[in-house]
Protein backbone atom coordinates (compact mmCIF):
# COMPACT_ATOMS: atom_id res chain seq x y z
CA UNK A 1 0.00 0.00 0.00
CA UNK A 2 2.88 2.58 0.82
CA UNK A 3 4.57 1.82 -2.62
CA UNK A 4 1.66 2.37 -4.68
CA UNK A 5 0.24 5.25 -2.69
CA UNK A 6 -3.00 2.99 -2.12
CA UNK A 7 -5.72 4.14 0.73
CA UNK A 8 -5.33 1.20 3.52
CA UNK A 9 -8.69 -0.12 4.83
CA UNK A 10 -7.47 -2.09 8.05
CA UNK A 11 -10.18 -4.75 9.64
CA UNK A 12 -7.93 -5.48 12.49
CA UNK A 13 -6.03 -3.77 15.75
CA UNK A 14 -2.94 -6.12 14.36
CA UNK A 15 -3.41 -4.50 10.51
CA UNK A 16 -3.56 -0.58 11.85
CA UNK A 17 -0.50 -1.35 14.22
CA UNK A 18 1.17 -3.21 11.14
CA UNK A 19 0.74 -0.67 8.55
CA UNK A 20 2.06 2.24 11.39
CA UNK A 21 5.17 0.00 11.76
CA UNK A 22 5.66 0.20 8.12
CA UNK A 23 5.50 3.66 7.66
CA UNK A 24 7.88 3.82 10.06
CA UNK A 25 10.33 1.54 9.07
CA UNK A 26 9.77 3.39 5.13
CA UNK A 27 9.89 7.06 7.05
CA UNK A 28 7.54 8.04 3.28
CA UNK A 29 4.34 7.49 2.25
CA UNK A 30 0.37 8.69 3.74
CA UNK A 31 -0.03 8.33 7.25
CA UNK A 32 -4.26 8.39 6.15
CA UNK A 33 -6.00 5.07 6.93
CA UNK A 34 -9.38 3.78 7.22
CA UNK A 35 -10.28 1.38 9.41
CA UNK A 36 -13.13 -1.39 9.39
CA UNK A 37 -15.14 -1.85 12.21
CA UNK A 38 -17.80 -4.70 13.58
CA UNK A 39 -20.95 -2.92 14.91
CA UNK A 40 -21.52 -6.27 17.41
CA UNK A 41 -24.37 -7.04 14.80
CA UNK A 42 -24.80 -8.53 11.70
CA UNK A 43 -27.42 -9.22 8.97
CA UNK A 44 -27.33 -12.51 6.53
CA UNK A 45 -29.50 -14.41 4.34
CA UNK A 46 -27.12 -17.16 5.84
CA UNK A 47 -24.79 -17.29 8.76
CA UNK A 48 -21.92 -17.68 6.37
CA UNK A 49 -22.83 -14.39 4.36
CA UNK A 50 -23.72 -12.48 7.87
CA UNK A 51 -20.50 -10.33 7.79
CA UNK A 52 -21.30 -8.47 11.40
CA UNK A 53 -21.14 -9.82 15.21
CA UNK A 54 -19.27 -12.14 17.64
CA UNK A 55 -18.66 -14.64 14.36
CA UNK A 56 -18.00 -12.53 12.30
CA UNK A 57 -13.97 -12.25 11.60
CA UNK A 58 -14.36 -9.15 10.14
CA UNK A 59 -13.46 -5.59 11.09
CA UNK A 60 -12.17 -4.41 14.51
CA UNK A 61 -14.74 -5.22 17.11
CA UNK A 62 -16.61 -1.75 18.34
CA UNK A 63 -15.53 -1.55 21.83
CA UNK A 64 -11.89 -1.78 20.74
CA UNK A 65 -11.66 1.75 18.81
CA UNK A 66 -9.69 3.73 22.28
CA UNK A 67 -6.90 0.99 21.23
CA UNK A 68 -6.90 1.97 17.66
CA UNK A 69 -6.35 5.56 18.82
CA UNK A 70 -3.85 4.64 21.13
CA UNK A 71 -2.01 2.51 18.18
CA UNK A 72 -2.76 5.83 15.66
CA UNK A 73 -0.68 8.52 18.39
CA UNK A 74 2.45 5.62 18.78
CA UNK A 75 3.03 5.86 14.76
CA UNK A 76 1.62 9.34 13.60
CA UNK A 77 -1.52 7.54 11.93
CA UNK A 78 -4.83 9.34 10.87
CA UNK A 79 -7.88 7.86 10.85
CA UNK A 80 -9.60 9.61 8.11
CA UNK A 81 -11.87 6.88 6.95
CA UNK A 82 -14.29 4.66 8.48
CA UNK A 83 -16.21 1.60 7.24
CA UNK A 84 -18.51 -1.20 8.07
CA UNK A 85 -19.69 -3.61 5.97
CA UNK A 86 -22.44 -5.93 8.14
CA UNK A 87 -23.81 -8.46 5.09
CA UNK A 88 -26.49 -8.84 2.53
CA UNK A 89 -29.70 -9.71 3.58
CA UNK A 90 -31.02 -6.93 6.25
CA UNK A 91 -34.37 -4.87 6.07
CA UNK A 92 -34.50 -1.10 5.99
CA UNK A 93 -35.52 -0.52 9.81
CA UNK A 94 -31.80 -2.73 10.71
CA UNK A 95 -30.20 -0.88 7.95
CA UNK A 96 -31.51 2.37 9.51
CA UNK A 97 -30.46 1.19 13.22
CA UNK A 98 -26.75 0.26 12.19
CA UNK A 99 -25.94 3.34 9.86
CA UNK A 100 -26.86 5.44 13.55
CA UNK A 101 -23.93 3.34 14.91
CA UNK A 102 -21.29 4.03 12.51
CA UNK A 103 -22.10 7.97 13.14
CA UNK A 104 -21.64 7.45 16.43
CA UNK A 105 -18.35 5.40 15.91
CA UNK A 106 -17.08 8.05 12.91
CA UNK A 107 -17.30 10.71 15.77
CA UNK A 108 -14.57 9.28 17.63
CA UNK A 109 -12.25 10.34 15.00
CA UNK A 110 -12.04 13.99 14.43
CA UNK A 111 -9.89 13.36 11.30
CA UNK A 112 -12.69 11.48 9.35
CA UNK A 113 -13.26 12.52 5.92
CA UNK A 114 -15.10 8.97 4.45
CA UNK A 115 -17.54 7.15 6.07
CA UNK A 116 -18.56 4.20 4.44
CA UNK A 117 -21.76 2.37 5.23
CA UNK A 118 -21.39 -1.04 3.21
CA UNK A 119 -23.61 -3.11 1.40
CA UNK A 120 -26.68 -4.50 3.28
CA UNK A 121 -29.44 -3.73 0.91
CA UNK A 122 -32.67 -6.44 0.63
CA UNK A 123 -33.13 -8.06 -2.79
CA UNK A 124 -35.37 -10.85 -2.77
CA UNK A 125 -35.29 -13.81 -4.75
CA UNK A 126 -38.57 -15.36 -5.22
CA UNK A 127 -40.47 -13.41 -7.84
CA UNK A 128 -43.74 -14.76 -6.01
CA UNK A 129 -42.72 -11.75 -2.82
CA UNK A 130 -42.67 -8.55 -3.45
CA UNK A 131 -39.17 -6.35 -3.68
CA UNK A 132 -38.56 -4.40 -1.03
CA UNK A 133 -38.50 -0.37 -1.56
CA UNK A 134 -35.10 0.86 -1.17
CA UNK A 135 -36.25 4.22 -1.91
CA UNK A 136 -36.12 5.49 1.82
CA UNK A 137 -32.57 4.35 1.98
CA UNK A 138 -31.60 7.75 -0.18
CA UNK A 139 -33.63 9.18 3.12
CA UNK A 140 -31.45 7.28 5.94
CA UNK A 141 -27.90 8.41 3.98
CA UNK A 142 -28.69 12.00 4.16
CA UNK A 143 -29.71 12.09 7.81
CA UNK A 144 -26.79 10.28 8.12
CA UNK A 145 -24.70 12.78 6.33
CA UNK A 146 -26.16 16.06 7.93
CA UNK A 147 -25.64 14.29 11.72
CA UNK A 148 -22.12 14.39 10.23
CA UNK A 149 -21.65 17.44 9.29
CA UNK A 150 -23.73 19.43 11.97
CA UNK A 151 -20.72 17.37 14.06
CA UNK A 152 -17.54 17.67 12.56
CA UNK A 153 -18.62 21.40 10.90
CA UNK A 154 -17.57 20.11 7.40
CA UNK A 155 -18.95 18.02 4.37
CA UNK A 156 -18.02 14.32 4.95
CA UNK A 157 -18.21 11.88 2.04
CA UNK A 158 -20.84 9.42 2.85
CA UNK A 159 -20.38 5.79 0.79
CA UNK A 160 -22.08 2.73 0.22
CA UNK A 161 -21.82 -0.75 -1.62
CA UNK A 162 -25.27 -2.07 -3.17
CA UNK A 163 -23.65 -3.91 -5.74
CA UNK A 164 -25.72 -7.41 -4.69
CA UNK A 165 -28.67 -5.53 -4.77
CA UNK A 166 -27.90 -4.11 -8.23
CA UNK A 167 -26.92 -6.75 -10.13
CA UNK A 168 -28.19 -9.69 -8.83
CA UNK A 169 -31.34 -9.72 -11.36
CA UNK A 170 -29.63 -8.82 -13.78
CA UNK A 171 -28.26 -12.34 -14.92
CA UNK A 172 -30.08 -15.52 -15.52
CA UNK A 173 -28.20 -19.25 -16.26
CA UNK A 174 -30.25 -21.45 -18.88
CA UNK A 175 -28.89 -24.58 -18.88
CA UNK A 176 -30.58 -28.59 -19.79
CA UNK A 177 -32.41 -31.01 -18.10
CA UNK A 178 -30.27 -34.43 -18.73
CA UNK A 179 -32.31 -37.19 -16.89
CA UNK A 180 -34.97 -37.89 -14.57
CA UNK A 181 -33.95 -39.98 -11.20
CA UNK A 182 -36.52 -41.13 -8.17
CA UNK A 183 -35.58 -42.82 -4.89
CA UNK A 184 -37.77 -43.94 -1.95
CA UNK A 185 -37.39 -42.69 1.91
CA UNK A 186 -37.68 -44.67 4.96
CA UNK A 187 -41.14 -44.34 5.09
CA UNK A 188 -41.22 -45.45 1.61
CA UNK A 189 -42.52 -42.19 0.09
CA UNK A 190 -40.94 -41.70 -3.50
CA UNK A 191 -38.44 -38.27 -4.26
CA UNK A 192 -38.34 -37.55 -7.31
CA UNK A 193 -34.91 -35.74 -8.58
CA UNK A 194 -34.32 -33.68 -11.93
CA UNK A 195 -30.95 -33.90 -13.40
CA UNK A 196 -29.09 -31.14 -15.21
CA UNK A 197 -25.96 -30.07 -16.55
CA UNK A 198 -25.76 -27.01 -14.09
CA UNK A 199 -24.14 -27.36 -11.22
CA UNK A 200 -22.48 -25.52 -8.14
CA UNK A 201 -19.46 -25.04 -9.86
CA UNK A 202 -21.76 -22.71 -12.42
CA UNK A 203 -23.68 -21.59 -9.62
CA UNK A 204 -22.54 -21.99 -6.02
CA UNK A 205 -25.05 -20.22 -3.74
CA UNK A 206 -27.28 -22.70 -3.41
CA UNK A 207 -25.18 -25.23 -2.17
CA UNK A 208 -22.89 -22.74 -0.31
CA UNK A 209 -25.76 -20.55 1.48
CA UNK A 210 -28.99 -22.64 0.97
CA UNK A 211 -29.65 -19.68 -1.07
CA UNK A 212 -32.98 -20.15 -3.17
CA UNK A 213 -33.32 -19.16 -6.88
CA UNK A 214 -36.01 -19.27 -8.73
CA UNK A 215 -36.13 -21.75 -11.39
CA UNK A 216 -38.54 -22.53 -14.63
CA UNK A 217 -38.04 -25.43 -17.07
CA UNK A 218 -39.44 -25.03 -20.69
CA UNK A 219 -40.38 -27.60 -23.18
CA UNK A 220 -42.80 -28.72 -25.32
CA UNK A 221 -44.57 -31.38 -22.85
CA UNK A 222 -44.11 -30.50 -19.34
CA UNK A 223 -45.93 -32.59 -17.21
CA UNK A 224 -48.01 -31.27 -14.23
CA UNK A 225 -46.57 -29.35 -11.08
CA UNK A 226 -45.18 -32.01 -8.16
CA UNK A 227 -42.29 -31.78 -5.60
CA UNK A 228 -39.04 -32.03 -7.84
CA UNK A 229 -35.46 -32.01 -6.51
CA UNK A 230 -33.28 -30.48 -8.97
CA UNK A 231 -30.01 -31.52 -8.74
CA UNK A 232 -26.40 -30.70 -11.15
CA UNK A 233 -23.75 -33.09 -12.91
CA UNK A 234 -21.16 -32.67 -10.11
CA UNK A 235 -20.05 -35.78 -7.78
CA UNK A 236 -21.47 -34.96 -4.32
CA UNK A 237 -24.79 -35.43 -3.37
CA UNK A 238 -24.87 -31.75 -1.69
CA UNK A 239 -25.09 -30.61 -5.40
CA UNK A 240 -28.99 -29.37 -5.28
CA UNK A 241 -30.18 -26.33 -7.00
CA UNK A 242 -33.38 -26.23 -4.57
CA UNK A 243 -32.17 -25.85 -0.91
CA UNK A 244 -33.79 -24.31 2.46
CA UNK A 245 -30.94 -24.05 5.50
CA UNK A 246 -28.96 -25.54 3.30
CA UNK A 247 -30.24 -29.28 2.67
CA UNK A 248 -31.92 -30.50 -0.33
CA UNK A 249 -35.62 -29.46 -0.61
CA UNK A 250 -38.22 -30.13 -3.23
CA UNK A 251 -40.15 -27.56 -5.15
CA UNK A 252 -43.08 -27.38 -6.52
CA UNK A 253 -42.72 -27.10 -10.28
CA UNK A 254 -43.95 -28.48 -13.55
CA UNK A 255 -42.25 -31.81 -14.10
CA UNK A 256 -40.12 -31.78 -17.62
CA UNK A 257 -38.43 -34.27 -19.95
CA UNK A 258 -34.66 -34.32 -20.50
CA UNK A 259 -33.35 -31.86 -23.11
CA UNK A 260 -35.48 -29.82 -21.65
CA UNK A 261 -34.38 -26.30 -20.55
CA UNK A 262 -33.59 -25.21 -17.22
CA UNK A 263 -33.73 -21.44 -16.79
CA UNK A 264 -32.27 -20.10 -13.31
CA UNK A 265 -32.91 -16.41 -12.50
CA UNK A 266 -31.32 -14.23 -9.52
CA UNK A 267 -27.89 -14.79 -11.15
CA UNK A 268 -26.45 -11.61 -11.69
CA UNK A 269 -24.54 -11.52 -8.47
CA UNK A 270 -21.79 -13.98 -7.02
CA UNK A 271 -22.46 -16.14 -9.71
CA UNK A 272 -19.51 -15.79 -12.72
CA UNK A 273 -16.74 -14.95 -10.24
CA UNK A 274 -17.65 -18.22 -7.69
CA UNK A 275 -17.52 -20.62 -10.89
CA UNK A 276 -15.10 -22.87 -11.12
CA UNK A 277 -13.70 -26.29 -13.30
CA UNK A 278 -14.29 -28.49 -10.18
CA UNK A 279 -14.77 -31.87 -12.27
CA UNK A 280 -12.92 -30.34 -14.73
CA UNK A 281 -16.40 -28.54 -15.44
CA UNK A 282 -15.90 -26.16 -18.44
CA UNK A 283 -16.91 -22.62 -17.31
CA UNK A 284 -19.98 -21.46 -19.42
CA UNK A 285 -20.01 -19.16 -22.13
CA UNK A 286 -21.55 -15.95 -21.05
CA UNK A 287 -23.87 -13.19 -22.97
CA UNK A 288 -24.68 -9.80 -22.57
CA UNK A 289 -28.57 -8.98 -24.02
CA UNK A 290 -29.02 -4.69 -24.60
CA UNK A 291 -32.35 -4.52 -25.75
CA UNK A 292 -32.66 -6.58 -28.86
CA UNK A 293 -29.06 -7.27 -29.41
CA UNK A 294 -26.96 -9.66 -27.68
CA UNK A 295 -22.83 -9.86 -27.51
CA UNK A 296 -21.06 -13.40 -26.28
CA UNK A 297 -18.32 -11.49 -23.47
CA UNK A 298 -17.02 -15.23 -22.70
CA UNK A 299 -16.76 -17.97 -24.71
CA UNK A 300 -17.08 -21.77 -23.15
CA UNK A 301 -14.12 -22.96 -21.67
CA UNK A 302 -12.80 -26.35 -24.12
CA UNK A 303 -11.21 -29.59 -22.99
CA UNK A 304 -7.95 -28.07 -24.52
CA UNK A 305 -8.66 -24.66 -21.90
CA UNK A 306 -8.76 -27.43 -18.93
CA UNK A 307 -5.99 -29.57 -20.00
CA UNK A 308 -4.08 -26.84 -19.91
CA UNK A 309 -4.55 -25.65 -16.77
CA UNK A 310 -4.13 -29.18 -14.95
CA UNK A 311 -0.99 -30.18 -16.87
CA UNK A 312 0.86 -27.15 -17.56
Amino acid sequence: CLENNIYCNCGTLGMVEEYGKALKLKGTGSSKISIRINPGEGAGHSKKTNTGGPYSKHGIWYQNLDEVKRIANEYGLTISGVHMHIGSGGDMEHLKRITGKLVEFAKQFEEVETVNFGGGLPYQYNPDLQQEDITGYKTILEERAKLLKDHFGRDIICEIEPGRRFVAGCGTLIGEVRSLNHTFDEEGKRIDYVLTNVGFCHLLRPMAYGSFHPIWFDGDNLGPEQDLIVAGPVCESGDVLTQKDEEPVARKLPLPNPRDCIVIGGAGAYGHVMSSNYNSQPLIPEVMVDGDQCVQTRSRQTLDDILREEVG
